[in-house]
């Protein structure tokens, strides 16, 4: 990632780059590009546009507190709520699957070794109420690689839990153990 970002590829890397770039062009995803905080508004009529021309079935937000509330609210967890009710009505409506990243809060830093539960979603308890599913990434970002875990807060039909990754930063990769793949 690092060589990514500072223009530092070999050849090698750029003929990766460009296989890749190849797959991604020929596979059946649909971009938007919602770099300039869009409305809950914006974000419901995109959606239902999508799924009616490009048949879409997966929308992934990023990040959940970036999108804009219809109204200006007394408190910014009433408009993290809003915008939390109106993505999970969408997806209801249009039977896509939604994914929404979201920002915890500062807590778990705090407490050092504590990882990170459904109470530290930043902005809004209405997160957790709307999820079906909820996991919490945990890794010590001050190592480059190392282990990681996904826990499963929240899970509407099934079991919680922890699952054990692998995090290698030098590709911004996450793999199911030490092994490079």
């Amino acid at each position: 990632m690092q060589s990514l970002k500072s223009g530092n590829l070999s050849e090698g890397d750029m003929r990766s780059m460009s296989m890749a770039a190849g797959k991604i062009a020929s596979s059946p995803l649909w971009f938007l590009d919602g770099s300039s905080s869009q409305s809950v508004a914006s974000i419901t009529a995109n959606v239902r546009r999508a799924v009616r021309k490009h048949g879409v079935r997966l929308v992934i937000i990023d990040y959940i507190q970036k999108v804009k509330a219809a109204d200006k609210a007394e408190k910014r967890t009433y408009e993290v709520a809003e915008v939390s009710g109106k993505l999970k009505d969408i997806a209801v409506q249009t039977g896509v699957a939604m994914l929404c990243l979201a920002q915890l809060n500062r807590e778990n830093e705090k407490e050092k070794g504590r990882t990170p539960r459904l109470s530290d979603l930043a902005d809004s308890g209405q997160l957790e109420r709307d999820a079906d599913c909820v996991m919490l990434l945990d890794r010590d970002r001050r190592e480059a690689k190392g282990e990681a875990s996904i826990i499963i807060a929240k899970q509407r039909d099934g079991e919680c839990g922890v699952v054990k990754l692998w995090y290698d930063g030098q590709f911004c990769r996450f793999t199911d153990s030490g092994v490079d793949t």
